[in-house]
Order: C-alpha cells, then structure tokens, then sequence
C-alpha cells in the first residue's frame, strides 16, 4: 500500500501541475513563444489535441487511425495484465506459463485484427482514446507499484502515476484537453519531447529512475551470480 510520504508526493505533483495548467491557460498568450532564458528556456501555450504525446505518436505514426490503435493496445494490455495476475496464483512450471502467455498474445492481435474493422464504423474520438490510455496506464503502474518493495521502484512508479492523473484531469477541465506551455531549446530533436508540462516532466524522471532501478537490480544480480560461482 502507498504511504504518506509517497502520497504526499503524488498529491503535491498532481496540484502543482493543476495549478501551472490552470496559470499557463490563463495568463499566457496562446500560440506565442515568452522567452524566459534567451530562447533556450520558454513558456509557449498549446494544447494537445492527439490522443498521445510527442513520443508515443512517433512510435504510432505508421497507424492508419491513431484512436483505434490506442483503444486495441490498452484492452490488450489490460487483458495481458490480467492473465499475469491470475496466472501468477497457479501452480504451473514457468515454461508453461510463458508459452500460455505466448499464445494468449497471439490470440488477442487476432482478435484485434478481427475487430478493428468493426471499431472503425464509430467515431472514436482523440479525447475517448487519450482517457482510455491514461486509464489503463494508470491501472498497470498501479499494480506495479502495488507489487514493488524497492524504494527508489516505487518512488520512480509514484512520479509516473502523478504524470497519469494530473494529465488524465486535463481531460475533465477547460480546454478539456492537456495543456502544454515549457518548451526547451533542442529537446525535440534529442528525445522527441516538444512542448510539455509538471506531469510531462514527472513521467521523464520517473522513467529515468525506473532505468537506473533495472540497471542496479541487474548489476547485483549478475555480481551475485558470479560471486557464487
């Protein structure tokens, strides 16, 4: 369960991100760079109106239609999500439990397949897609967290989460979409990041530790493994 010191954290994001949102709509001028150092640090409102961020719009660009890609990905996520929950419970060899998993991807790209048709008869709209996405990656680095005894795991998983829930509240606000105003000089072309906001930046950190987390739990077990032998 979280405790009040990961709380605190993941209440003061989310409130510091609804209070910048709300500022940046507000006062600054929509569609106009405000320099704050020279132009390599400025404040340039803009709304998001993609149903992703700059990176994973990159990774679905070879999509025909970007909202129903979206909505298949996290029922397929949800549904592997699911499996692992249930499968971690029996009492099955770990061969058995990824080849199951194996085949139960297989099936669901299938079906995906079958049905995307089919979605493509209603209007899926950029904002249903984006809560959608930011639902269920709420729900998977929920179960994350909720699994993770590492400190410095769960504390990166808790800067994520605060990325979901300050950008998923956009969505319920005016303009009703996610608001964007830092722009960094060079950003873009370094890591596909253009304009962005608190819970942006949050998510770029907790990813960051994250990757330090697996690369320290791969070092110890690679130095025990060999210590041992």
């Amino acid at each position: 369960m979280i405790n009040k010191k990961e709380l605190g954290i993941l209440l003061t994001i989310v409130t510091l991100d609804l209070i910048t949102k709300i500022l940046a709509n507000n006062y600054l001028p929509f569609g106009q760079q405000v320099n704050v150092i020279g132009n390599k640090l400025s404040l340039y409102l803009t709304y998001n109106q993609g149903s992703t961020g700059e990176q994973a719009s990159f990774l679905l660009q070879a999509q025909k239609d970007k909202n129903i890609a979206i909505i298949l990905i996290c029922i397929n996520g949800l549904s592997l999500l699911t499996y692992l929950l249930i499968i971690r419970k029996l009492n099955l060899g770990t061969i058995y439990k990824v080849i199951i998993g194996i085949i139960l991807y297989v099936a669901l790209t299938n079906v995906a397949e079958i049905i995307k048709p089919i979605l493509t008869q209603y209007n899926i709209t950029s904002w249903a897609a984006s809560v959608m996405g930011k639902v269920t990656g709420l729900i998977i680095y929920g179960v994350l967290f909720y699994f993770t005894k590492d400190k410095l795991a769960r504390l990166s998983v808790i800067l994520i989460l605060a990325c979901g829930f300050g950008n998923l509240l956009s969505h319920f606000y005016r303009p009703f979409l996610v608001i964007d105003f830092i722009y960094i000089d060079g950003l873009y072309e370094l890591l596909r990041i253009g304009v962005f906001n608190f819970a942006d930046l949050s998510f770029d950190v907790g990813i960051v530790g994250l990757m330090v987390f697996l690369l320290i739990w791969a070092f110890r077990k690679l130095t025990g493994s060999t210590s041992g032998k």
